[in-house]
């Protein structure tokens, strides 16, 4: 019945943990998109600040921030990140409220989300399994439709329901301009230059208030 120790939702944004109290009221819900696990998690108790609080805890770990730069990457670039200023802002009344617990506080920083293998899977060429050839492969990109980059411009692991059928045999998506891959599937070069920039500006953010409040700083960026 009391609260739980664990209190991160999967999905969760840096602007949830002060605000959110069910799905109704979560970030995505903002766009009409429901994450049922608030509920699972919350239960009607109060947001996962509020209910870290009501514990009284010792120590209090606080990793977040990826999710408001991973939704972008993931829809290759189709869905909104969260602005550097805003997570400031955000960042800055959530470290205020860690601070006013009075206890150990370790924060955590964000790790390059682009090197999961959502997006390291399905590469931006193919192999001709005969000849041994390149195949380029065409995509939408933030610049208009045009050969993919290996090393460069990303596809994530979607795209394989696209370029290849139910029985895998190629579809020929993405064989010729005519034929893109689509816009939600490459997270081009420009694209991710924009996530590394927003990890770095986050995670900015998470150092100079864990530097403030006198919070430990786990560096999940290097390590990973």
């Amino acid at each position: 019945s009391a609260s739980y120790n664990n209190l991160g939702v999967p999905g969760a944004f840096l602007y949830d943990l002060l605000n959110a109290t069910a799905s109704a009221n979560s970030y995505t819900a903002q766009v009409g998109v429901i994450n049922p696990l608030f509920d699972v998690v919350l239960r009607g108790k109060g947001s996962e600040f509020q209910q870290a609080k009501a514990q009284k805890p010792s120590l209090v770990s606080c990793w977040i921030g990826a999710n408001d730069v991973l939704g972008y990457a993931t829809s290759g670039g189709t869905n909104p990140l969260t602005d550097a200023p805003t997570f400031g802002f955000l960042y800055g009344k959530l470290a205020d409220s860690l601070a006013s617990l009075k206890t150990k506080v370790v924060v955590a920083n964000i790790p390059s989300v682009t090197a999961i293998p959502y997006f390291t899977t399905v590469p931006a060429a193919l192999k001709d399994p005969t000849s041994g050839a390149i195949i380029t492969l065409y995509g939408q990109t933030t610049a208009g439709v045009r050969a993919l980059v290996p090393g460069q411009d990303l596809l994530t692991l979607p795209a394989s329901t696209v370029l290849l059928s139910a029985s895998g045999a190629p579809t020929g998506v993405g064989l010729s301009p005519s034929n893109p891959i689509t816009n939600k599937y490459v997270l081009d070069k420009d694209e991710v230059a924009k996530v590394a920039a927003a990890i770095s500006a986050y995670n900015q953010t998470i150092a100079a208030a864990a530097n403030a409040k006198g919070f430990a700083l786990a560096d999940f960026f290097t390590f990973f």
